[in-house]
């Protein structure tokens, strides 16, 4: 009995080994963070950032904007802890533009959000709203994914969206800040009409401080509990404190410039933002320079907040800076940086200085998920500048962005005029149109030699392209995602050899493309994240969003073709996810058994290459060589061979190191358990390969596989893929030459270098 005792303790002792063994081996196969040499605070503060980003909780932590409110944070923070309402509650902040509604909010939401069950942050509403057609639509899904289990359902209809809410609230005690309301329809549809559950509190900034009652939420039997809170500008002794923080990075004014600083002071009139824009456009300048600036100010008319944002702007020094101001003020407010950057300098626009330059005058701030940001005065002072270059004529303007006037030069097909850059949404006119719609004729255009960006979003236009401007002949992304009626792509898709990018997600009825595609220098599909993480490429989106391997440095983009993607980067060493990896250019491995719930959908390959110095003569062995990487995948077992020349990266710069990664949509036709695989890497003439890995991608269960099959089944739609119809590219010895250039050419061109693993033939098989 004790014997039998002690061998089941020992076998409990055993198991919970084990246990600890592969929690011990799971921990260390966590991805981590280098901190390559920089300071362990920075690095600590980026990880707490990370932390808090995932936790969707935002970090608690006093700007300096926030001088002078402490007694509105402890009224707000009084209102929220109140729990003596049977009802919910909501707080209106009202007051003039740039007066601190938004910092208050956010403030109080980064530090008691958690203390509710949901909880959610909407910011810059009206100008979502007025800027995009599906701006409130596009709303209502974050302040629904913010509140509940998101859904992959498409919803199109503001209505079903409301009701969706409602039935959200009414059940949850929830905590809103709804950040600048200025109408009556953003309220109905994002507060709906039914009430909340009790104990919940919302906080809504707006200018329009009698709004708020005239909404449906108020018609009710049970009416919330309303309270309201007036800002104004800061008392003087705060706004001595705001300015010396920005002027002079300290406490106090320094030495001799008292009386300056008094005048300024007192011309803000407690404005914070004025104090703020100010205060960075005189940091450490000279008394003099202060003195300039009051004479300046003293001879604006215009409102005092203008004028000193005006001033901020007039102190940029270059025609540049000012250039970009104006482009991000009219178009590019709220879009990713990485994006917005990619398109200025194709304009032509120097961003390495002047972004810096905009950041540092508080022209410009970069907020959440990379996004460009201005605040809305500053926004309307720069659009402002652009009118002044012609009050009543838009095509002497230089860029335009308003869709009436966008429109109206179009129509009217005037001459070339001075327009640099383009905006025109159909949709947001035919709002006014009533429904009406009208077509335009490329023409238009054609006389526009200076137009560099151009943006159409439901836009009708008939007419040739030949006489496009040729600014824009230089076309480099083409994004046509959801567009249902597009059926095909034309041949003369070949004449933009320039093209980055081709975006056809979604477009249900193209059947297929040309094959004038394969002249393209690139053939890159845009995708998006629910892609990447299909591909089990999740690593790759965490490294980017927090700038491993330095992506926007890398121009990293994405090639599809074959029923592969792949994409390339600079970079020194192998993804650290990559487990099972060979040194050398080549790897074998054994398809290891799974279970019918969990099936092999692919594999990623990944190789690592550096460059090499050469002795022979140039010439000498160039046909022996790829002119491209060449990956070859050999099913041993199952006696199949692919062999892929991969096309090479158009923005790739003469990096000393850098990787390769691809993914394979193999499926059990083409692998599976058992089978002996070997992949192998010959590298181009002056390249070396120093070591390859790879990583086999499994279906989790039934659930996640519809998903992905949903995500996935436009790529899987292409003709010419792996498990698809390869027949042309086939060899008369059965290997497959996966060569883009064959889509142009007839037949298949054998070279010495592809000898070794297609040793028989004839080197032209038609």
């Amino acid at each position: 009995m004790e014997a039998e005792t002690y061998a089941d303790k020992r076998s409990q002792l055993a198991q919970k080994m084990d246990r600890w063994i592969k929690a011990l081996v799971d921990v260390a196969n966590l991805k981590g963070n280098d901190i390559k040499g920089r300071l362990e605070t920075e690095f600590i503060e980026e990880i707490v950032k990370d932390i808090h980003h995932k936790l969707h909780v935002h970090l608690r932590r006093v700007g300096p904007q926030l001088i002078g409110m402490q007694n509105h944070i402890n009224f707000v923070t009084s209102w929220l802890k109140d729990g003596s309402s049977h009802t919910a509650d909501i707080l209106t902040i009202s007051g003039m533009g740039g007066i601190g509604k938004t910092y208050l909010a956010k403030h109080v939401y980064g530090l008691y959000s958690h203390e509710f069950h949901k909880s959610s942050c909407i910011e810059d509403i009206s100008r979502v709203c007025d800027g995009k057609f599906n701006g409130l639509l596009d709303l209502q899904k974050q302040l629904c994914n913010d509140i509940s289990k998101t859904s992959s359902i498409k919803v199109h209809d503001a209505l079903v969206y409301t009701s969706k809410i409602e039935n959200i609230v009414a059940r949850k005690r929830v905590f809103l800040t709804l950040d600048d309301i200025n109408t009556l329809d953003q309220l109905d549809a994002l507060l709906g009409s039914k009430g909340f559950h009790p104990g919940s509190k919302i906080i809504i900034t707006t200018k329009e401080r009698r709004l708020i009652e005239r909404c449906a939420l108020f018609k009710t039997d049970i009416k919330p509990k309303h309270t309201e809170l007036l800002l104004q500008g800061l008392h003087e002794t705060e706004s001595w404190k705001l300015l010396c923080l920005h002027a002079f990075k300290c406490k106090y004014p320094k030495t001799g410039y008292e009386g300056v600083f008094y005048k300024l002071v007192k011309y803000c009139q407690g404005h914070p933002l004025a104090l703020v824009v100010l205060g960075k456009f005189l940091y450490d300048r000279d008394v003099t320079y202060w003195e300039g600036c009051i004479e300046g100010l003293k001879k604006e008319t215009d409102s005092h907040v203008n004028n000193v944002l005006r001033m901020s702007f007039n102190s940029l020094q270059s025609k540049n800076d000012k250039d970009l101001f104006k482009y991000i003020a009219c178009f590019f407010v709220e879009i990713d940086r990485d994006v917005a950057e990619t398109i200025l300098q194709a304009c032509n626009i120097n961003i390495r200085s002047g972004i810096p330059n905009l950041l540092d005058r508080f022209l410009l701030t970069i907020g959440g998920k990379n996004k460009l940001k201005m605040h809305q005065l500053v926004q309307e002072m720069g659009r402002f500048e652009v009118h002044q270059e012609s009050h009543d004529k838009p095509l002497k303007r230089s860029l335009l962005w308003c869709h009436e006037e966008s429109f109206r030069v179009l129509k009217q097909k005037k001459g070339k005029g001075n327009l640099v850059g383009l905006a025109l949404d159909m949709r947001m006119l035919e709002k006014e149109m009533l429904g009406a719609s009208y077509k335009l004729k490329t023409d238009a255009l054609s006389m526009m030699d200076n137009l560099m960006l151009l943006q159409l979003n439901y836009v009708h236009m008939n007419g040739s392209y030949e006489n496009f401007p040729l600014e824009l002949r230089a076309l480099e992304r083409l994004i046509v995602r959801n567009c249902t009626g597009l059926l095909e792509v034309c041949e003369s898709i070949e004449q933009c050899v320039e093209l980055s990018l081709i975006d056809l997600s979604y477009c249900k009825e193209l059947k297929n493309l040309p094959r004038s595609i394969g002249m393209l220098k690139k053939a890159m599909v845009g995708v998006e994240e629910k892609v990447l993480r299909s591909l089990g490429w999740s690593n790759l989106l965490h490294n980017k969003r927090n700038g491993g391997n330095n992506p926007r440095k890398s121009r990293m983009q994405m090639l599809y073709e074959f029923g592969i993607f792949s994409t390339t980067y600079d970079t020194e060493e192998m993804p650290s996810w990559f487990i099972h990896r060979s040194a050398g250019p080549s790897i074998s491995f054994t398809i290891p058994s799974s279970s019918p719930n969990n099936l092999l959908k692919g594999i990623n390959f990944c190789f690592l290459q550096t460059r090499r110095v050469l002795y022979e003569r140039p010439l000498i062995l160039l046909d022996h060589f790829p002119v491209t990487p060449m990956i070859t995948v050999s099913n041993i077992t199952k006696n199949r061979m692919w062999i892929y020349e991969r096309l090479w990266d158009r923005y790739f710069v003469d990096p000393k190191c850098w990787v390769v990664l691809s993914h394979w949509m193999f499926g059990m036709n083409e692998m599976e358990p058992g089978d002996h695989v070997t992949i192998t890497v010959t590298a181009r003439r002056n390249e070396l390969t120093k070591e390859c890995g790879v990583s086999l991608v499994y279906e989790d269960d039934g659930e996640k596989k519809d998903e992905e099959e949903g995500v996935l089944g436009y790529y899987k739609s292409w003709n010419h893929i792996i498990g698809g119809d390869l027949s042309p590219f086939q060899t008369t010895t059965g290997q497959f030459i996966l060569r883009n250039q064959q889509f142009v050419t007839c037949g298949i061109v054998l070279f010495p270098y592809h000898r070794k693993f297609v040793p028989d033939g004839p080197d032209i098989q038609v």
